[in-house]
């Protein structure tokens, strides 16, 4: 799905998660489909009260996700000059299980994360996200680089699209 932007030269923010999963079931990955799917939710009723990004934001599912990256590299290969164009980030919601926050990214991501994780409520209900993280961290909070092994990886390693990885954990899903 794609909630059009109000810039046409702004670019694209992709966000998405795979369907997909095998051994641990709802924590790798239905919770970042279904993150995904209420990212979805949030924004199309926003839109629906009359807001509009600046960006235009596109919402994807992939599959094939635990069985070499299928849904997202095919994605990437066969869009891959309208993204190269375009995207200026991807974010992908893989393993959102859980009230402990954990991210991955590219270094240029690094202040808008902890920008919008000030401003989430952290689920145990003590401040921020943000505050919760930097409270588990040594100093101030860094998200964890990217390597490979999830969706993000064609349009970051392939196409050079900054990406992050948000995610959480702590068994108590």
């Amino acid at each position: 799905a794609t909630i059009p932007g109000t810039d046409p030269d702004a670019g694209d923010v992709l966000v998405g998660g795979h369907r997909d999963t095998w051994g641990t079931g709802v924590v790798d990955n239905e919770s970042g489909w279904v993150s995904t799917m209420e990212i979805a939710a949030a924004l199309g009723e926003l839109y629906r009260d009359g807001w509009r990004p600046k960006r235009s934001i596109v919402l994807a599912g992939w599959d094939g996700e635990e069985y070499g990256l299928l849904g997202s590299t095919e994605y990437a290969e066969n869009n891959a000059a309208t993204l190269r164009a375009g995207a200026i980030a991807y974010l992908n919601m893989d393993g959102t299980a859980g009230r402990k926050f954990g991210t991955g990214s590219v270094p240029a991501l690094d202040a808008v994360i902890r920008a919008v994780t000030s401003e989430v409520p952290d689920p145990g209900g003590k401040g921020s996200v943000y505050d919760a993280w930097a409270a588990a961290s040594t100093g101030t909070p860094t998200p964890g680089r990217l390597g490979s092994g999830s969706d993000y990886t064609a349009v970051l390693q392939h196409l050079g699209i900054a990406a992050g990885d948000g995610g959480g954990g702590g068994g108590d899903a």
